[in-house]
């Protein structure tokens, strides 16, 4: 190799070493070019020295022999060619195939491949221990893939070489021709019963059938070994039984010499074997383990029902080829033990099984119930270990040392062994009790729940009837509603407890005595529930009231009175009844101890009355009478009056000496009397607007009504004339004090231009002609008053230019400019939609106002007025112009779209320019309020922005940005069992994402079903979309879940039998077959086809059959796949006798009559002296008589 290595430039890599004198070595020739005589350069040098290597070897007797060895050389050129070979596996079994793969050859070319023993000429055809070359066609790309049948030549290294024809690139490949030992795998551990395993009540072990190592070539068991060891290694978690030593034998005249077996651990079986020194191998060796001893073993823990397997290992190293690469020689599978007991799951408690039974079984501490409260059990059928039995299908008595008032009895069906929910309820309460439940028929199997507690639960007050009662009341019975009561509940009054009726779990009554009412006040009514548990609830209130002061009602009443009124004690609010002539007339309150009762209809001779009932207490006796009064005549006063008069008088129907009373805007004015039907009342202040009215009050009667009223005439108010008046005017207006009507007389220069009238208190005179200088005054004439005095005068002014706003205007701007002909210092006034916004002044022919906020739309105005002028005309009009309105850019925005929509407020047309990381994207423009941007590349992270620009306005401001969210990876789904499942059944599919979720079946979406799980219950194909920050991923690959139908059966078959016959029954059945299950008497029946055929035998009559378990090749009915029934009636076998009614004897030739009786028109057989039968009919009383000379017959009946 020294040689080569200068010639080649070549790095040589010692890869690993084995013992002090073992070497493997890895050759690849991956860069070849002109490479010369590779045969006698590397192939003869590395086979060479791999045979002093393996000879060295053989002297040292290690277990590694020269045609295990395998080379290890790396070789690298300077060459810029890169053809290589690489195969499918370092080593062959003799005779299999092996792959090779070719590459870096040159496109299309042909590559010659030839393969060289490196050992031994082995069945080979060339002088150089070589094979028949081939020959392969490289691909476009300069590789190829080819396939070699190995030779039979177990133990020896081979050499593949490639040359391509065109190239001339060579590439190498080593590769051995393996020799293996095989086994047969022990049997009988497919099977064994959880109730075997080394925890079990009685542990047992289970004996496996015959383990056979045979080889395959002479050589795999090698020669010239002493004591060489392999081993038997038992799974974790399983263990042998190191009391039993299992057989061991080879065939006899075969390389070994000696062997032997021992069970060296619980984990470990050690085979110990010679091969004799000396020679080749004559004989392929067979190695037969257990043959007549088995090897036995069990699990260590029944609860852990995983699959294991024995496997082999070579003790010594290398004794034995290919031992350590065997496949398990020894399958086992621990099953679920027998049916061994019943586990009662309480609420509060979780069942586990952890493959372990420490760990399996109920966890959790048992939560306390409410006494008479339902609460659900869960309840498994198990082996030992907690396996649960999924075969059970029966059902469990339900027992407990508490009191069940309801489940108790037999269960529902169990589903494969688990019945998931029982409903109990306990009363009365205790603090610990257990559940029990016991297998219902086959067996005695039961399990017992831990201790838990039912509490009395905690009684609630809602409502008590009455609520309130009055002082001195007799005794009464109470009602009290709320929750939580039960037989022992109590209602205590004040605290202490009172005679108590349990209605319902809502409803309690007690029985409240008079003593309890005497005096007034709050008592307080509470429930109480006795431990354990239980408690007291807040208090309810029963007011007993007070009596109310009864009132008084103010007099005299007057006939006509709308009104009664009178004082009370009582506190504000008090409801005072007003009673007339002893009727109710309805109801005042009372406020600062007086009440008033109106909308009454009162007469001369009425007797009024009243009670009070105040808050809190109750009604009042009745008050004092009033007898209502008549009422005096009304009395007339003379009108009109002035302003500044100092009397009225009137006129009275009453008798003289009558008092009339004069009032001035309501208030008295003191009083004068009756005399010859007329009265004055003097010294009065009269002003104008001043009403006056009048009562009157005869001897023995009420007073009057209040007389019409009269007011005091004022006269008319001055007008005012609006200034300034500017010439060229055509109207003059003013304002006035005076009402809507009064008559407004216009002057000019003293000489009347007409009249107008007030409106509103304004009042304006149009169709004048006025000129500068003009002087104006008015008169006011107003309805029923004097006419005025003459106005103030007004003279009539010039009037100012119009001045000039300058355009356009915009939004947001705060000042608006102009020009104006009048001299510096005139006032301009700007207006804003026609309201004033302050003023500026002119100078040197300009103006400016500022301090102006201007929004899109406003209307601004302008006027002038020079000093001593007239305001102009208003200024032409300018609109200020808007900004357009900022566009919204509807979000989210996902990655890899190529499109930005959103909205605008704008008109169509309106221009949207979209904005990317702030750069400009291109336009687009609005139709119908929505706007779309396309031919976009929007990556994650980008931020978009817009603007508008409406025709006719500013551009917008930018809108608010949206950032590109990145796309949800697309999800996978997990089942959690089997997709496969029964109608009724579920498989729960779970999402690798945790949120964010959306389920479809079919690719419909299924509404609702948004979280990490589904519970596929229907046929179709699942899948899932992940939606984060509104962008959503592809969806997963689709599950398929099927839904297999349950199996239906309907039995038929009512009939009538003869007793001690049997009938069979059909059972038509849909499913998948075979079908088999029980009928309610137990009996089993199965099919392959429907219908199904059942031959019955009841014992009694009439019994009706049904069908109680049902399954097919799939699934278990339930209890509504399984319908129909059939009555089976027993006839009962006829009885019947015979008797001679006539002479017995008789004479020969002479007869008799023989009576039969039997079924009512049945028929019987009968034979007389032993003749042949003779058939005949009963009558409908069941009776034949026979007339006979013959005196003895036989009979048959039916």
């Amino acid at each position: 190799m020294k040689t080569l290595l200068p010639l080649l430039k070549t790095k040589l890599f010692l890869l690993s070493f084995i013992s002090a004198c073992t070497v493997i070595l890895a050759t690849t020739i991956p860069q070849v070019r002109n490479f010369v005589s590779p045969e006698k350069l590397i192939g003869e040098k590395i086979t060479t020295e791999q045979k002093k290597i393996a000879a060295k070897i053989s002297k040292k007797n290690k277990t590694i022999i020269a045609s295990r060895v395998t080379s290890s050389v790396s070789l690298e050129m300077n060459n810029s060619f890169t053809a290589t070979l690489t195969s499918d596996a370092p080593d062959y079994a003799p005779l299999s195939t092996a792959t090779f793969t070719g590459a870096g050859f040159a496109p299309n070319e042909d590559v010659v491949l030839k393969v060289k023993n490196l050992f031994q000429a082995c069945n080979t055809v060339s002088g150089d221990s070589s094979y028949i070359p081939w020959t392969v066609t490289a691909d476009d790309n300069g590789a190829f893939l080819t396939t070699w049948t190995v030779c039979n030549c177990p133990g020896d290294s081979l050499r593949l070489r490639a040359v391509g024809q065109t190239s001339h690139d060579t590439a190498y490949l080593y590769f051995s021709d393996a020799g293996v030992v095989v086994t047969t795998s022990a049997s009988g551990g497919n099977t064994i019963s959880a109730d075997n395993a080394g925890n079990a009540t009685s542990p047992a072990y289970t004996t496996l059938g015959n383990i056979v190592i045979s080889e395959t070539a002479t050589g795999d068991i090698k020669k010239n070994q002493s004591n060489s060891t392999f081993l038997i290694n038992a799974p974790a978690g399983w263990s042998f039984n190191t009391a039993v030593t299992p057989s061991i034998s080879f065939a006899a005249g075969q390389d070994i010499s000696a062997i032997s077996i021992a069970v060296t651990s619980a984990s470990v079986i050690t085979v110990t074997y010679s091969t004799p020194n000396g020679g080749g191998d004559d004989a392929l060796d067979v190695i037969t383990i257990g043959a007549t001893t088995g090897i036995q073993i069990r699990a260590n823990d029944g609860g852990n029902l995983t699959a294991a397997n024995l496997t082999l290992s070579d003790g010594t190293g290398n004794t034995i080829q290919g031992l350590n690469t065997l496949p398990p020689c020894g399958p086992l599978q621990l099953v679920i033990g027998a049916f061994s007991q019943m586990v009662v799951t309480l609420p509060g408690q979780t069942f586990t099984d952890n493959n372990a039974k420490a760990t399996s079984g109920n966890s959790g501490t048992a939560s306390s119930q409410i006494a008479g409260t339902a609460f659900n059990i869960g309840i498994r059928a198990t082996d030992q270990f907690f396996n649960v039995r999924t075969d059970f299908t029966g059902t469990a008595n339900i027992t407990s040392t508490g009191t069940l008032t309801a489940g108790t009895g037999p269960t529902a069906s169990f589903v494969s062994g688990v019945l998931s929910s029982h409903s109990v309820t306990i009363f009365p309460a205790a603090a610990s009790i257990t559940i029990t439940a016991t297998r219902t028929s086959g067996g005695a199997q039961t399990g017992t729940s831990i201790s838990f507690a039912v509490n009395n639960p905690v009684p609630t007050i809602s409502t008590i009837s009455p609520t309130t009662k009055c002082a001195g009341d007799i005794g009464f019975t109470l009602t009290v509603n709320g929750s939580n009561f039960n037989t022992s509940s109590i209602v205590r009054f004040n605290g202490s407890d009172r005679t108590t009726t349990f209605v319902n779990s809502g409803q309690l009554t007690a029985s409240i005595s008079g003593a309890d009412i005497v005096s007034s006040g709050n008592k307080l009514i509470t429930v109480f529930n006795p431990t354990p548990g239980g408690g007291t609830t807040p208090s309810a209130t029963l007011t007993v009231q007070a009596i109310s002061a009864t009132p008084v009602i103010t007099s005299p009443i007057c006939e006509g009175s709308t009104s009664v009124s009178g004082t009370s004690t009582e506190a504000n609010g008090t409801v005072i009844d007003v009673l007339k002539n002893g009727v109710s007339q309805g109801t005042a309150t009372v406020t600062s101890n007086a009440w008033t009762k109106t909308g009454l209809t009162l007469s001369s001779g009425d007797v009024i009355t009243t009670t009070a009932t105040a808050s809190g207490k109750c009604i009042s006796a009745l008050s004092s009478s009033v007898t209502v009064q008549a009422v005096s005549a009304t009395p007339v006063i003379n009108s009109p009056i002035c302003a500044g008069s100092t009397s009225v008088s009137g006129t009275s129907t009453e008798a003289d000496g009558t008092i009339i009373t004069v009032f001035k805007g309501g208030v008295s004015q003191g009083t004068t009397t009756v005399s010859s039907g007329t009265w004055t009342k003097t010294a009065l202040t009269l002003a104008t607007g001043n009403v006056i009215t009048a009562s009157a009050q005869a001897t023995g009667e009420c007073v009057s009504a209040l007389s019409s009223s009269v007011t005091v005439q004022a006269v008319s108010a001055t007008p005012v004339i609006n200034s300034p008046i500017c010439e060229g005017s055509t109207s003059v207006s003013g304002t006035s004090t005076e009402a809507t009507g009064t008559i407004i007389d216009v002057l000019k220069n003293g000489v009347s231009q007409g009249t107008t009238t007030v409106s509103a208190g304004t009042w304006t005179k149009t169709s004048l002609a006025l000129a500068s200088g003009d002087v104006i005054t008015a008169t006011a004439t107003a309805s029923g008053k004097c006419i005025s005095a003459t106005s103030s005068s007004v003279t009539v002014q010039t009037v100012s230019t119009i001045p000039v706003i300058n355009s356009p205007i915009c939004a947001g701007s705060t000042s608006v400019s102009g020009t104006s002909t009048e001299a510096d210092g005139t006032i301009i006034t700007v207006f804003k939609g026609g309201v004033s916004q302050g003023t500026t002044t002119v100078s040197s022919g300009s103006w400016t106002k500022i301090a102006l906020t201007l929004a899109t739309g406003n209307v601004i105005t302008a006027t002038a007025q020079a000093t001593g002028e007239c305001v102009s005309a208003v200024s032409s009009s300018v609109t200020v112009q808007a900004v357009s309105a900022t566009p919204v850019i509807t979000s989210p925005i996902c990655e890899g779209s190529t499109s930005v929509s959103g909205t605008s407020t704008e008109a169509n047309g309106t221009v949207i320019d979209v904005l990317k990381n702030g750069v400009s994207q291109g336009t687009t423009t609005v139709s119908a309020g929505t706007w779309t941007k396309t031919s976009l590349t929007l990556a994650s992270g980008d931020i978009i922005t817009a603007t508008a620009t409406a025709s006719g306005k500013c551009i917008s401001a930018t809108s608010s940005s949206v950032t590109v969210n990145p796309t949800p990876a697309t999800p996978t789904i997990s089942a959690g069992g089997s997709t496969t499942i029964c109608n009724g059944g579920s498989v729960l599919l779970t999402s690798s994402s945790t949120t964010g979720n959306q389920w479809y079946k079919d690719a419909v979406l299924i509404g609702g079903a948004t979280n990490q799980t589904f519970s596929a219950t229907t046929a179709g194909t699942y899948t899932v979309v992940v939606t984060t920050s509104g962008c959503s991923s592809a969806p997963s690959a689709g599950t398929a879940v099927t839904v297999n139908p349950r199996p239906t059966g309907t039995i038929t078959g009512t009939q009538t039998i003869c007793t001690g016959s049997s009938a069979t029954l059909s059972i038509a059945v849909t499913g998948t077959g075979p079908w088999s299950g029980t009928l309610s008497n137990g009996q089993s029946f199965s099919g392959s086809s429907s219908p199904i055929s059942v031959v019955v035998t009841p014992s009694s009559s009439p019994t009706t059959f049904t069908i109680a378990t049902l399954s097919d090749a799939n699934c278990s009915s339930q209890a509504g796949d399984r319908t129909g029934s059939a009555t089976v009636t027993l006839r009962p076998l006829p009885t019947g006798t015979v008797t001679i009614t006539g002479a017995n004897p008789i004479c020969s030739g002479s007869t008799t009559t023989i009576k039969f009786t039997g079924p009512s028109m049945g028929s019987l057989i009968y034979k007389i002296n032993g003749g042949a039968d003779i058939s005949d009919d009963f009558n409908n009383g069941g009776n034949l008589n026979l007339t006979t000379a013959i005196y003895t017959c036989k009979r048959s009946l039916s």
